[in-house]
């Protein structure tokens, strides 16, 4: 009974319709995916949850395996844990994220060292006959020389091949530029079609 003296709804049995079963499951993921990605706490501990529960036995019992482990704290042996899983996974995401994140401010600071530059050559044209191209096309050709540089610089900082192609990911070198990571090979151009 409620808390009005009525009953909740019930089902009859109708043989006329079919019987199917309705999985809540389903009907509830969606919405708590929602709930746990607005939620910045929640996203994290069912992104560790998720990883630790993907540790192998081999996995365990390596790092239980290893001295002063019965010293570590709960957490300490998670983030142990934690770590070993994800340096054996290809793409790591926590490295994927920090080559996003230092590519973000390479581009950046290449950007603006560009446009000084830029700058410069506009100020000395002044009065001549030649004028140098527009910002976009000088940038362009300063991004394809240096992109493979920096790329070079992150597979030398021990990063995987596949690390630094999830890794670089901005739309304004996706976008614009085909880049092709063989070892210590990389090759970058720009994309057909793309001129502006």
């Amino acid at each position: 009974m409620s808390a009005e003296g009525t009953t909740p709804a019930s089902s009859t049995p109708n043989p006329s319709v079919k019987q199917r079963p309705i999985d809540t499951q389903v009907l509830i993921q969606e919405p708590l995916n929602e709930f746990i990605a607005a939620n910045p706490s929640l996203a994290k501990i069912q992104n560790s949850y998720n990883i630790l529960s993907g540790a192998s036995s081999n996995q365990i019992s390596s790092i239980l395996s290893q001295p002063g482990v019965e010293n570590l704290s709960e957490a300490e042996l998670i983030a142990t844990l934690k770590e070993s899983i994800l340096s054996e996974i290809d793409p790591n995401p926590d490295k994927v994220n920090e080559i996003n994140r230092k590519t973000t401010q390479w581009y950046g600071g290449l950007e603006g060292k560009a446009r000084s530059d830029w700058e410069i050559l506009v100020a000395r044209s002044a009065g001549t006959r030649t004028t140098p191209p527009p910002f976009e096309e000088y940038f362009e050709t300063i991004v394809e020389q240096e992109l493979p540089k920096w790329i070079r610089l992150l597979l030398r900082q021990r990063y995987t091949e596949t690390e630094v192609e999830f890794g670089i990911s901005q739309e304004e070198i996706r976008e614009e530029y085909r880049i092709t990571i063989d070892g210590t090979k990389v090759k970058v151009k720009r994309k057909r079609g793309r001129k502006k």
